[in-house]
């Protein structure tokens, strides 16, 4: 009956030890995620400001080729030919 006893005993700390292994496990699980969710937040608004910085490029060079149109429509000997 002590040799029972003793096997339970085992199991019962081999439990107690595991139940503490998961929530140790489910601690950096939830870490992780957290991390994982300020990442994507700090991406997405480095994609928007991405985002702007390039539509503003393509207005500044569609405006850029208007001018040139209009400068050298207007002001046919103003810009030098090369």
């Amino acid at each position: 009956m002590s040799a029972i006893n003793d096997t339970l005993l085992e199991l019962q700390r081999t439990i107690v030890t595991l139940s503490g292994n998961v929530g140790a496990l489910t601690g950096k699980i939830d870490a992780f995620i957290k991390q994982m969710e300020a990442h994507d937040i700090r991406t997405t608004d480095l994609e928007v400001r991405t985002r702007r910085v390039e539509n503003r490029q393509h207005w500044y060079s569609g405006a850029g080729a208007v001018l040139g149109v209009i400068i050298g429509k207007f002001l046919p000997g103003s810009l030098p030919h090369y």
